[in-house]
């Protein structure tokens, strides 16, 4: 299950690990984390993610800090998470703490809203708080700081360009081969270099963006299913309801119905 706590923290931690992936959300801006000798400054909406056995401290400023934190073990991930997202989250930890920042009111604060503090629901509403969840892992995904030298940043630039680019047309008809072709680069390094910055497939990550988007306007508009799939990209019902089930475990109805019921966005 979903382990969710929002705290204040006044006083200096002492350093700590944990055998679980640990994500926090700043509620508030003041002080720092310390991982090692690196700082990561405590900032309003900034979004952490800690892998699991990694030592840190959590250092405030002179007024307390308030940080909503998720916690989940390997149990969770493998049970709650598809193979596709569970992969992503997998190469994320590998690469260290991450970090990244999204703007006052943006999605990835509506959906921590989604989820309560406590050690989680059962049934359809732990569905629907794993799901926003895997939302909030994307948008963090989408926004994260790459330090320099990291390998990812050779193609960085362009493949930022790719993502945008991909982002504002994922609802038309695209293909692999015309986005490489559209971006100079060759069949076989658009497919390793998308990988390495996507952290997934371009069908994976097309896929997820679609479902994002579909997700979104179920939650926040009144739009029947159909055509929330259609302005979402997808081409075909069916897949749409198999995919959306894959990634949320509830049909798109049900989503719906569930997020009425927790208050929506």
């Amino acid at each position: 299950m979903l382990w969710c706590v929002t705290a204040k923290i006044s006083d200096p931690s002492n350093w700590h690990a944990h055998d679980v992936v640990e994500f926090a959300l700043c509620r508030s801006t003041g002080g720092f984390l310390v991982i090692d000798d690196r700082r990561i400054d405590l900032v309003e909406n900034r979004t952490i993610l800690i892998p699991p056995r990694t030592r840190h401290s959590y250092a405030p400023g002179q007024s307390p800090v308030e940080i909503k934190f998720f916690c989940l073990t390997s149990a969770d991930v493998g049970a709650h998470l598809s193979p596709s997202q569970a992969a992503a989250l997998s190469k994320l930890c590998d690469a260290g703490v991450s970090v990244a920042d999204h703007l006052p009111g943006a999605e990835a604060v509506a959906l921590a809203d989604l989820i309560k503090d406590g050690l989680g629901d059962r049934g359809s509403a732990a569905q629907v708080h794993w799901g926003a969840f895997n939302l909030l892992l994307a948008f963090h995904a989408d926004k994260l700081h790459l330090p320099p030298g990291h390998p990812s940043t050779r193609y960085r630039e362009k493949m930022e360009k790719v993502l945008a680019w991909l982002d504002e047309h994922i609802c038309e008809d695209i293909s692999l081969e015309i986005v490489a072709s559209n971006f100079g680069m060759s069949r076989s390094l658009f497919i390793r270099e998308f990988r390495r910055h996507a952290r997934m497939s371009f069908v994976e990550y097309c896929s997820r963006k679609r479902g994002e988007n579909a997700a979104l306007l179920l939650a926040s508009t009144a739009k029947p299913v159909a055509d929330t799939a259609f302005e979402s990209g997808w081409d075909n019902l069916s897949h749409f309801h198999r995919e959306f089930k894959r990634q949320y475990g509830l049909t798109p109805s049900a989503f719906r119905r569930k997020i009425v019921e927790e208050g929506g966005f």
